[in-house]
C-alpha cells in the first residue's frame, strides 16, 4: 500500500477518534455533575463552531499551508481536551473551550481533505479516497464502545485520556507528512 494513503489512513483514524470519543461527553459530564441542559450546551457548542468555522477552512489552508493548518489545530485539539480533563474554570469558559475544539476540528478536517486530494496519485485516488474512509469509519467500532465502557464500568476518569491521545497522534502524523509542492504532489 501507498505510504502516504497508509498515513493518511492512520491520521484520519486519529482526528475522527477525538471527534467520536466525545460522542460520549454528556453522560461524562453527568457523572460530573453537570445537567442534561448544561452538557448540550457543551456538546453543541463543538458542533457549531465545527459547522461555523468550515468555510474559513480552506482560506487558512491557503494561507498558512495544509500542514501547518493540521499541526496547528491537533495542538489546539490537544490543549482543549487537556482543559476539560483538567476541568477548572466556569461553564461559559468550558463552552468557549468546546467551541475552539470544533473549529480546530474542522480546520483539521478541511486541511487534510485538501491535502489528500492534492497529494494522491490520479490512478490511487478512487483506492486512496476507499481506504481513507475506512480510517474515518473504524473510530465508530473501536473507539465509541470504548469510551462508552469507560463511563458506564465508572472509570470516566480514564476517557479523557482518548481524546488526548488521539490529537497527540494526528500532531506527530501531520508533522511527519510530506510537503504538497504547487503541483499538489507529496516529495
Amino acid at each position: 500500500m501507498d505510504r502516504n494513503i497508509l498515513s493518511l489512513m492512520i491520521i484520519s483514524f486519529a482526528i475522527y477518534s477525538y471527534s467520536n470519543a466525545f460522542f460520549f461527553l454528556a453522560p461524562y459530564l453527568s457523572v460530573k455533575g453537570f445537567t442534561a441542559a448544561s452538557a448540550g450546551v457543551l456538546v453543541g457548542a463543538f458542533y457549531g463552531a465545527a459547522t461555523a468555522v468550515r468555510p474559513a477552512g480552506g482560506w487558512l489552508a491557503e494561507r498558512l499551508g495544509m500542514r501547518r493548518c493540521m499541526t496547528g489545530s491537533s495542538a489546539l485539539c490537544f490543549l482543549c481536551a487537556l482543559a476539560l480533563q483538567l476541568g477548572q474554570g466556569s461553564f461559559a469558559w468550558f463552552v468557549g473551550v468546546r467551541a475552539v475544539m470544533g473549529a480546530a476540528y474542522s480546520v483539521f478536517l478541511v486541511a487534510l481533505t485538501t491535502y489528500q486530494a492534492l497529494t494522491i496519485e490520479e490512478s490511487r485516488r478512487g483506492l486512496g479516497f476507499v481506504l481513507i474512509s475506512l480510517g474515518c469509519l473504524i473510530p465508530m467500532f473501536t473507539v465509541v464502545p470504548l469510551t462508552d465502557y469507560l463511563i458506564r464500568s465508572g472509570h470516566e476518569r480514564f476517557y479523557m485520556i482518548i481524546p488526548l491521545a488521539a490529537a497527540v497522534l494526528s500532531l506527530l502524523l501531520a508533522l511527519m507528512l510530506k510537503p504538497a509542492d504547487r503541483n499538489g504532489a507529496s516529495g
